[in-house]
């Protein structure tokens, strides 16, 4: 080596070894940031003398993608700025292009803050909006981020407690609803939104952090909340007659910043579905539980769907089985099993999606082209997984799931759910053209009245449009012998009786022909008429409709857990039927044993 090369190579190291030190009067390891508006910048130390304080930071992002920092970016501490004078590992304003493992390291020199700071906030550039803003960096060692604010004591609605959910009201007006931030100072956010799926509303927080907004419900439903800036609060219940009073706590932005995938409860509710709210992500025990069977099952996109079929029901069983061994109210673990009846549901009916963030999730933010997606799922391998969950638990209401059309509405007795279900038979004729003037009868109820007759009409206009199906007359018998009867239409014959709606994942057999076996197909009202028609229009065999009472009393003789639901009649007329006939080849090897 020449003695010229020694020299730079001398230099070079000095000039790293600067970069990565610097002389200082006090170093702080990794500090706890109260809010950040970013999951994209952390911070593992600042380095605090009388000439300069120095943070040093890393970025993340999809790999051979870009970030940048404005060059005019400062730290602030009691309202003064602090300016950049140097920076290490980056060009102020000009793009970080990010390496394979998505992190980036560098650091930023500024003006030396006060001595006796027990905080600062890094703001990226005076002219940035949605920047990445980190407030309250701790000096101290103190700030506890996984600390729950002190709640205040409000006035909860009477009534309100574990067992009992007061009868809703419904109205012409919306739903009132209060925000209020905690641990907030003015400047750490602007807005808040509160979104479900039929409106998404933006509120602007006032100088003590609060805001208030009208919801236009007309059922219960679950809310969810986040900033602008692109931080999760969590969610929660309401519904009309309801005055919901929401807890925020700011800390949510620090729990993007620490890179926590499971973060510390952000959001309390006080209002007639207090003790749902209190159960609904408390303790997280939903994403915990999801985060650790059900996410693993998608590490694997070129399974077969077999394979994904087993591996996904496994982990579902998993989750319920540690879900059993917790120690949780009735309420508690009624939610957190409905979360993953409905988490199956989705994963299954949503898989491709589910691939693609699975792999950016591992491959540090790399995404998964569509088309590399081995794995598929048929009808019947739907339907396999479908067999587990009962899509039919009226918890699933509070879920949101209202609009995925897996609540029934037949549900009665259970006081929690009295007003739910009113709601929901009421729907339900509406919803066939069936709806008669004494239905709109509802005393204190004139809002669901008429959005019941809209719908009613609606439903008639639709109908002119529809080529009906052929529909047979249901035998003249009581509701628990209707499958016996029908069976009896068909003497000698292998029949094969599947009860559907337009949402299950119903497969009919095409390995026998009609000579062979008879198809039956049984609908009820649980869905709107013209969807029933277009669907009954597609399947091969006979249709009948059955109502409200009829299904419920069918339901409870053949203990139908969820749709589709499979009995096979054998030549001489005998039943067999349950769970099991979902699995697709376990159905048909049951058929050929009959025939």
């Amino acid at each position: 080596m020449t003695h010229r090369l020694l020299i730079l190579l001398i230099a070079a190291i000095c000039g790293l070894w600067g970069c990565a030190t610097g002389g200082s009067d006090r170093v702080v390891e990794r500090p706890v940031v109260r809010y950040a508006t970013t999951n994209m910048l952390t911070i593992d130390r600042v380095e605090l003398s009388d000439t300069a304080t120095v943070v040093r930071f890393t970025a993340h992002f999809r790999p051979g993608w870009w970030v940048k920092i404005a060059p005019d970016s400062y730290l602030r501490v009691d309202g003064k700025e602090y300016t950049i004078t140097d920076t290490c590992g980056f060009c102020p304003g000009q793009p970080i292009i990010m390496p394979d493992n998505g992190a980036h390291s560098f650091s930023i020199s500024f003006e030396p803050i006060p001595a006796d700071a027990s905080s600062f906030d890094f703001i990226e550039g005076h002219e940035t909006y949605d920047g990445f803003d980190l407030f309250g960096i701790d000096l101290t060692g103190r700030l506890d981020p996984f600390a729950v604010p002190v709640i205040p004591d409000t006035a909860t609605v009477p009534g309100a407690d574990a067992h009992r959910t007061p009868r809703i009201q419904l109205d012409e007006a919306a739903v009132p609803v209060k925000i209020q931030m905690l641990n907030w100072t003015p400047g750490l956010m602007d807005n808040v939104m509160l979104s479900a799926s039929d409106f998404e509303i933006c509120l602007r927080l006032d100088s003590t952090g609060a805001a208030q907004a009208e919801l236009p419900l007309d059922f219960p439903q679950r809310v969810h909340v986040n900033s602008l800036r692109n931080v999760y609060y969590g969610s929660f219940v309401t519904a009309p007659g309801d005055t919901a009073i929401v807890y925020l706590d700011a800390m949510a932005g620090s729990d993007r910043a620490r890179g926590l995938a499971i973060v510390p409860k952000r959001l309390w509710a006080k209002g007639l579905y207090e003790k749902v709210n209190e159960c609904l992500d408390d303790d997280t025990i939903f994403d915990n539980l999801h985060r650790r069977f059900f996410a693993p099952v998608f590490k694997d996109y070129q399974q077969p769907g077999e394979k994904f079929v087993e591996a996904i029901t496994d982990a579902y069983r998993k989750a319920y089985r540690q879900l059993a061994s917790y120690n949780l109210s009735p309420m508690q673990a009624d939610l957190a099993a409905a979360r993953l009846d409905l988490a199956l549901l989705l994963d299954a009916k949503e898989y491709r999606e589910m691939f693609a963030i699975e792999y950016e999730n591992s491959h540090f933010g790399r995404q998964l082209p569509l088309d590399s997606i081995k794995t598929t799922l048929s009808r019947e391998h739907l339907a396999d997984i479908g067999a587990s969950v009962d899509a039919g638990n009226p918890t699933l209401l509070l879920l949101d799931s209202w609009k995925r059309g897996l609540y029934d509405g037949t549900y009665s007795g259970s006081e929690l759910y009295d007003n739910l279900t009113a709601y929901a038979k009421a729907i339900k004729k509406a919803r066939q053209g069936t709806l008669s003037s004494d239905d709109t009868q509802l005393p204190g109820m004139p809002h669901l009245a008429k959005k019941c007759k809209q719908l009613n009409d609606n439903i008639i206009t639709r109908l002119k449009d529809i080529r009906k199906p052929a529909i047979e007359r249901l035998p003249d018998t009581k509701a628990e012998s209707i499958v016996e009867a029908i069976v009896a239409r068909h003497p000698g014959k292998v029949v094969l009786v599947a009860f559907w709606n337009p949402m299950s994942y119903l497969f009919q057999p095409k390995e026998f022909n009609e000579s062979d076996v008879v198809l039956v197909n049984i609908t009820d009202t649980s869905c709107p008429l013209p969807e029933i028609y277009l669907y009954a229009a597609c399947l091969k065999g006979y249709n009948y409709i059955v109502s409200e009472e009829q299904a419920l009393e069918l339901w409870r003789k053949y203990r139908i857990d969820t749709l589709p639901y499979y009995i096979i009649a054998d030549r001489r007329g005998e039943l067999y039927f349950g769970p099991d006939l979902r699995n697709y080849s376990w159905l048909l090897s049951k058929i050929e044993e009959r025939l």
